[in-house]
């Protein structure tokens, strides 16, 4: 069947409308700085070990209440450093009870990097129910209900003010969302265009990349005029409602469709036979495909991640360029899905991802150049970028090739745990380096030997056969 009456290209566009407001979580590096900032912690401080108080910001808020401790004079709602033995505490000052202080403080690094790497987990795992589910109810409800839940966790995170509800609201609510609506895309693009699979990923897929592209200089413009919190709300409607209507869009092809005067190639390396999950687990190749994917995206969603942190701490940029830096990083990851998909369409996939891991490998290895060579700062990020868009756009065409077309859905959405679990390990890695160490140089080290390996492994994957089942 050839599908006539319906113009394929369509499902593109919804596609591509519905991945650039999913990929808007590779813009949380602009966000991580101001929740470091942003007094949505308590800690009491028994006055006793207070060696000092020095008032940063004189901001008050009503009621205003006056105390003076250590000679300091402070106001509810001052911004203060307390002075303690071997340690030091930044916050709102809330008050004083019972000798004692009460301030509110920002998150660390790792704390504010925790919710990014939570979404990363939830949207990986929910990419499997959400692949099971479309390959049985169609695209359109499942995307539709992706939507609603991403809008809704931005939203609820807004709203909460509270560390402990972005974690819940943006880190699973969200997260789960975004899984039920990215496989949507990716899925109906390989069905409706099985002549260019690769090519039709990396588009499927570049919406993705390029949703900080757009999304990063407008939440930092957000964030300088209604706060970090009502940034949230914003976002949340407006990928609420454009999600649900571009959902329409998504329908899959009828049973047995084929374009219009294409052919299978004899010399084609892709199977027409439908793997079910289970057939799929039972393949050694699985296990490869996802361990070199959980390298890649270790890798470059710990970047990714860390941009803007790392543009200011390391090439000593200010906010607003780290966050030009994010956007070119996202520029990079959706010209790589692209380049890349159109790359392995004709050399192949696993020869494309072997010069993809070379390439993230050395790049990453370098960031450790940054201090001294700032310049190498938006290198970096350009070059990551190109790789990590390669990693996106590959995976789902070999799985496609390898296990078939017919449970793409699920089989794409069980590799894809790979992404979760390098996003949530690399994200919670770097900070934590960052704050034993006061360097991400083991980060970058450790980071790109992985990529190096992962390279290697590349050459040892070879196409399953039916008989491994």
């Amino acid at each position: 069947m050839n599908g006539k009456g319906f113009n394929r290209w369509w499902i593109m566009v919804g596609a591509i409308i519905i991945q650039l407001c999913l990929g808007a979580i590779y813009a949380w590096s602009v966000f991580r700085k101001p929740l470091e900032k942003e007094p949505i912690s308590l800690k009491t401080i028994p006055i006793s070990t207070i060696e000092k108080i020095e008032i940063l910001d004189r901001k008050e808020k009503e009621p205003i209440g006056e105390v003076v401790i250590k000679e300091t004079s402070i106001k509810t709602g001052n911004r203060i450093k307390v002075l303690m033995p071997g340690k030091e505490i930044e916050g709102e000052f809330i008050g004083m009870r019972d000798e004692k202080i009460e301030i509110n403080t920002g998150l660390t690094p790792t704390q504010a990097t925790l919710p990014f790497a939570l979404v990363l987990i939830s949207f990986a795992i929910a990419t499997i129910i959400g692949g099971r589910w479309q390959d049985k109810k169609g695209p359109r409800i499942v995307a539709t209900a992706g939507g609603i839940l991403l809008g809704l966790g931005l939203i609820l995170s807004g709203i909460s003010k509270t560390f402990f509800g972005i974690v819940i609201s943006y880190g699973i609510i969200s997260g789960i969302g975004i899984g039920l609506a990215y496989v949507c895309p990716i899925s109906t693009g390989v069905k409706w265009f099985p002549d260019m699979r690769g090519l039709i990923t990396g588009l499927s897929v570049a919406g993705f990349g390029a949703g900080a592209l757009i999304v990063a200089p407008v939440a930092r413009a957000l964030i300088d005029r209604v706060q970090v919190f009502n940034t949230f709300i914003i976002l949340g409607i407006v990928f609420l409602i454009l999600i649900i209507l571009a959902a329409q869009i998504l329908r899959n092809p009828p049973e047995g469709y084929r374009p219009s005067g294409w052919q299978p190639s004899p010399t084609s390396t892709a199977t027409t036979y439908g793997y079910t999950a289970q057939e799929m687990l039972s393949t050694h190749q699985f296990y490869l495909l996802w361990l070199i994917y959980f390298f890649g995206c270790a890798t470059g969603l710990m970047i990714i991640g860390q941009t803007s942190p790392i543009g200011q701490d390391l090439a000593k940029v200010s906010k607003e360029t780290a966050a030009l830096a994010v956007s070119t990083l996202a520029i990079f990851n959706a010209l790589g899905r692209i380049f890349w998909g159109k790359i392995s369409d004709i050399f192949g996939r696993l020869k494309t991802l072997f010069f993809v891991f070379l390439i993230c490998g050395i790049a990453v290895l370098l960031y450790n150049l940054i201090p001294t060579l700032p310049f190498y700062y938006w290198i970096g990020v350009s070059l990551v970028g190109l790789c990590f868009g390669g990693y996106l756009a590959v995976f789902p065409a070999i799985t496609a090739d390898f296990y078939g077309t017919k449970n793409v859905g699920v089989n794409y959405g069980l590799l894809f745990t790979a992404y979760g679990v390098g996003g949530l390990l690399g994200n919670i890695f770097a900070p934590q380096v960052l704050e034993k160490t006061r360097s991400y140089n083991l980060a970058f080290l450790v980071s790109g030997v992985l990529c190096l390996i992962g390279m290697v492994i590349t050459l040892l994957i070879k196409q399953p056969t039916r008989r491994e089942t």
